[in-house]
């Protein structure tokens, strides 16, 4: 997996995402934007979206904000986009503690730091995503369309 440093401002996306509606799924987690769901023109994330875009040359298609609050375990499960899509997925921290972890079963832990772009995560495969600390965790992840 590979970390890209970031050059955005991270505070003032945290605020921003702070600002949204959450909706709770069933494993606990809060979704700002549903999976497979194209990017709103007006989305106040276009600097992060256009940043790992060029970054990795690729077309973004979707974005998703996720909160995932402190003891919440998300069972293992894979990911299909909708129209079963292939996506290039990377993930931005912008709060997260010691206590967050992506597992997947070939690669196994990775705690995702702030302060970088997380990817390729390979979505459609096995992998969980917890959080032992004690403050919740929010990610800006954004699926890209591979060459």
């Amino acid at each position: 997996m590979l970390q890209i440093e970031t050059k955005l401002d991270l505070i003032d996306l945290l605020a921003k995402a702070e600002k949204l509606p959450y909706k709770r799924d069933d494993s606990g987690a809060l979704m700002a934007y549903p999976q497979s769901v194209r990017i709103p023109p007006d989305s106040p994330f276009q600097s992060a979206i256009k940043e790992i875009a060029l970054i990795r040359g690729l077309e973004p298609l979707f974005l998703t904000i996720n909160i995932l609050p402190p003891g919440v375990i998300v069972p293992i499960h894979t990911d299909t986009l909708i129209g079963k899509v292939e996506a290039e997925r990377w993930h931005l921290p912008l709060l997260t503690n010691p206590g967050c972890t992506f597992w997947d079963e070939e690669s196994g832990d990775h705690h995702f730091e702030y302060g970088f772009w997380s990817g390729p995560v390979r979505h459609w495969i096995n992998h969980s995503v917890k959080n032992t600390g004690v403050m919740k965790r929010i990610h800006l992840v954004v699926d890209l369309k591979p060459e």
